[in-house]
């Protein structure tokens, strides 16, 4: 928001759209609403709402277009934010500096957007004035205060957007790097993209990008603001387009300009000319998206040509927009042949969506897992709660090829808008691995909140050979004495001739470390142990390979285990700090100890992007880092004598 001349605040505002881009259809997919002016030779006075759509491609285009100075007859001390839990927008009028005048604006969201109707203010909060506020997806309105450019510490909270007061104990102090304050806050934009990250843009002398972390209610704690970068330019406006924050502004003399920043990449792009030349004074977005994951979580061989699968797919409403027409599909016969599925069934696990299954899915002739048709169904997306289900999708394989791998991925559409405002969404589900914590990491590893980023739509694997010969009824791998102790029990066993332990550093690349002789063939329970003697002392990842008297085999799951000390005591802790962090770290453990100790440092994706090893005797030890991009990272801590750490740290630039 600008304050011009520290006298008045310009405004802009910014919405989001539904209209298919000719790119084809995506995940995520943004209109940019700018509340200002349609033209950057317009002058201040006077109002205009018009939503872009494509704003950052080679070919934008209005949307919508609507003049509104009959009612708002200037863009001066105005604010706008998007309310996704009631679809509208809300603009704030504190002109006369005294109160907030609130009009809500409804566009038709989630159905077919028009220019809104505007009268008089819906609603005035008397005595308050509310600036650089901003709606999370829960519908809390959160804005700073207070700022002080000596010690560079600001006030954050929760306000009730109908009374204007703050909600009791989500005041919070925020604190901005001392290298990078901005000259104030009064300049700038706030918007928080619908995963709940928030950023900001401050400044009038020179802006300054920030990503604000620990600020919500639910959060315990200081805020703090991490310094991005700094525009060329002056940006009043921030909005979330497409994984990525847009930045805009104007010198008030017919030129206006915006910014992008890749929030994946962390990366800040060149100036360039704002889309179809309007005038950002403050931006604001809606950004439909979907999302969805694929977990193979059943494998069993029924006879010798038959194999039950159980997957688990997970639906998300990722997006701060209702979505209608919302359909699943997976194409079962195209990954295993005609003719090789039956016993095809589909039940939910969890369906806060309120989603409806349709009873006549087959895999087959019929792809369709969700109820198709009239009354088309819709996901919400508020709260996170409902905007979620989790489906058990069950099948019987027959004359699968040994050792061949069946890829399956599973398809997610849902629609916003009608008729010239429709915008269909898709995504191709994820695999769930052995990287991923849960299922919002599976969706969305990078935390861009787009879940069609390129390696986001990897299918779900199934190979024959992971198909057990035996009944496994105990698998467990432990430390002991800086060694690994494996142990496992079958009930039963098929000509079993030997047993290979096998184990990997990325749970991917497996190697063979011992072999166990088998039963061969018995009905009785039979109980196996393994020591790894000389294991690298680190995060390590253990299956068995079972090998049959013929030579096939088959794979058990996969187990993980952090290594513990060389006595088998508990290991020694280790505290990091600062987190976030920007260009190194301090490790600091409980004790000395004679070992090495060596630290590696994985991305979201499970990717290793550092390694570094120092002396144990060091209780404190800094370690400087290269550059990395801005984003979540996981470091392990391990030492020659058996202890393993793992901490998850969060890197600014």
């Amino acid at each position: 928001m600008l304050s011009y001349l520290r006298v008045f605040i310009l405004f802009v505002f910014a919405a989001i759209l539904l209209s298919n881009y000719a790119s084809g259809q995506r995940a995520t997919n943004s209109i940019l609403s700018n509340f200002g002016r349609v033209s950057c030779d317009s002058t201040l006075w006077g109002s205009d709402l018009t939503l872009v759509q494509d704003p950052q491609g080679s070919d934008p285009d209005f949307f919508l277009q609507c003049g509104i100075t009959d009612h708002i007859d200037n863009v001066i001390s105005k604010f706008i934010s998007y309310n996704g839990t009631k679809n509208q927008l809300y603009i704030n009028d504190i002109s006369d500096y005294t109160n907030s005048n609130i009009y809500i604006l409804d566009i038709g969201l989630p159905s077919n957007v028009v220019c809104p109707e505007l009268t008089t203010p819906d609603y005035t909060i008397d005595g308050v004035v509310l600036s650089q506020f901003e709606f999370d997806m829960d519908g809390d309105l959160y804005a700073l205060s207070n700022y002080d450019t000596y010690t560079g510490t600001a006030s954050i909270g929760a306000y009730d957007d109908t009374t204007g007061q703050l909600i009791t104990g989500t005041d919070k102090t925020l604190y901005f790097p001392m290298d990078h304050l901005p000259s104030d806050v009064a300049n700038g934009d706030l918007v928080i993209i619908p995963n709940g990250r928030m950023f900001c843009v401050f400044g009038y002398d020179t802006s300054k990008v920030f990503e604000i972390t620990n600020y919500s209610k639910e959060e315990t704690g200081d805020a703090f603001a991490n310094f991005i970068g700094s525009p060329t330019q002056v940006c009043f406006a921030i909005a979330f387009i497409n994984g990525h924050l847009v930045m805009g502004g104007t010198d008030l003399y017919g030129y206006c300009y915006n910014f992008d920043y890749d929030i994946a990449n962390a990366s800040l792009g060149n100036e360039q000319n704002s889309p179809l030349n309007i005038m950002p004074i403050d931006y604001t977005s809606f950004s439909p998206s979907v999302a969805v994951g694929m977990k193979l979580v059943g494998s069993v061989q029924v006879d010798a040509t038959h194999y039950d699968l159980t997957y688990h797919i997970y639906l998300k409403n990722l997006g701060n927009v209702r979505l209608g027409n919302v359909a699943l599909k997976d194409d079962l016969e195209g990954v295993f042949g005609a003719g090789h599925i039956s016993n095809v069934s589909t039940s939910f696990i969890s369906n806060g969506g309120g989603l409806e299954l349709n009873s006549g899915y087959n895999g087959a002739g019929n792809i369709n897992i969700l109820r198709t048709g009239l009354p088309f169904q819709s996901l919400g997306n508020y709260p996170s709660d409902t905007s979620s289900s989790l489906i058990e999708l069950n099948v019987t394989v027959s004359d699968p090829v040994y050792d061949s791998i069946y890829y399956n991925s599973a398809q997610f559409s849902g629609k916003v808008g009608r008729d010239s405002t429709l915008l269909t969404l898709l995504d191709s589900s994820n695999n769930y691995s052995v990287f991923f914590a849960n299922w919002n990491e599976t969706i969305d590893p990078n935390n861009n909140n787009v879940a069609d980023d390129p390696g986001e739509g990897t299918p779900t694997p199934w190979i024959v050979s992971q198909v057990l010969p035996i009944e496994l009824t105990n698998f467990t791998v432990k430390p002991e004495n800086g060694t690994v102790l494996l142990d496992w029990t079958t009930d039963a066993e098929q000509d079993i001739r030997y047993f290979v332990v096998e184990r990997s550093l990325d749970a991917t690349r497996f190697d063979s470390v011992g072999r166990v002789t088998g039963s061969g063939t018995s009905v009785l329970s039979s109980n196996y142990s393994y020591s790894d003697l000389n294991p690298p002392h680190r995060t390590l990842y253990y299956r068995l390979r079972f090998v049959n008297g013929n030579g096939s085999f088959g794979i058990s799951e996969v187990r993980a285990v952090d290594l513990m000390s060389a006595d088998n005591t508990q290991p020694i802790s280790s505290h990091i700090y600062p987190n976030p962090i920007k260009d190194y770290v301090v490790i600091e453990r409980s004790a000395a100890s004679s070992d090495m100790v060596y630290v590696e440092m994985k991305n979201v994706l499970g990717t290793t992007v550092y390694e570094y090893s120092y002396s144990g005797s060091s209780i404190r030890q800094k370690v400087s880092l290269p550059p990395l991009s801005t984003g979540h990272y996981y470091i392990n801590i391990y030492n020659s004598g058996g202890s393993s750490e793992v901490k998850k740290l969060f890197i600014r630039n």
